[in-house]
């Protein structure tokens, strides 16, 4: 980091996460708030990019779809404040930052009511697994194409793609039919 913007960042920080637990709990928090930054002190024993990529990629993204919907990549900047202590910076980019942070929380909550609209309509809480995960895929079959040509938009990899633009790619479907599957208590 530049020497000026060292100062800037330390004055950011309020928050100090002791274990890989507390920084994955504090991104998910993040996320879920749709922050656009997040900053953190951690000691620097237990830090690490691939660290930081997994909790991200694979234990928050993977899991909490609707969480970290639009949430398509990150940049840190991290600052050594002491003998074993950093200063981390997260940023958070969303749909290709094409959305304010305001418009991506309103996208989450549509998606989110959308998908407990399907649960009602198709009646999933009086199915067997079988006939919930046939009933899924039948009504994304019906309600969702697959965009005709690439580029695919950062939409089209989400839920909200799936189930408001009715346009998506297999990521988009694959999510969407986990997050229903999800609220219905149905492992997939």
């Amino acid at each position: 980091i530049e020497p000026d913007k060292k100062s800037d960042l330390f004055d950011k920080v309020d928050h100090y996460c002791s274990t890989i637990d507390e920084i994955k709990q504090f991104i998910l928090d993040g996320i879920t708030e749709t922050s656009d930054k997040i900053y953190f002190y951690t000691p620097s024993s237990i830090y690490s990019s691939e660290i930081l990529y997994d909790i991200i990629i694979n234990q928050i993204c993977d899991v909490y779809m609707i969480e970290s919907m639009g949430m398509q990549s990150y940049s840190v900047t991290t600052m050594k404040v002491g003998p074993n202590k950093l200063a981390v910076s997260v940023d958070f980019s969303y749909f290709d930052d094409k959305y304010s942070i305001d418009e991506v929380k309103n996208m989450k909550k549509q998606s989110l009511a959308k998908a407990k609209d399907i649960i009602h309509e198709l009646d999933l809480e009086n199915k067997t697994e079988y006939e919930c995960v046939k009933a899924v895929n039948q009504y994304l079959c019906d309600n969702c194409v697959y965009p005709d040509k690439e580029p695919y938009s950062a939409e089209s990899h989400s839920i909200y793609g799936t189930l408001i633009e009715k346009s998506s790619v297999c990521e988009g479907y694959a999510r969407t039919a986990q997050l229903i599957f999800s609220l219905c208590n149905l492992d997939s």
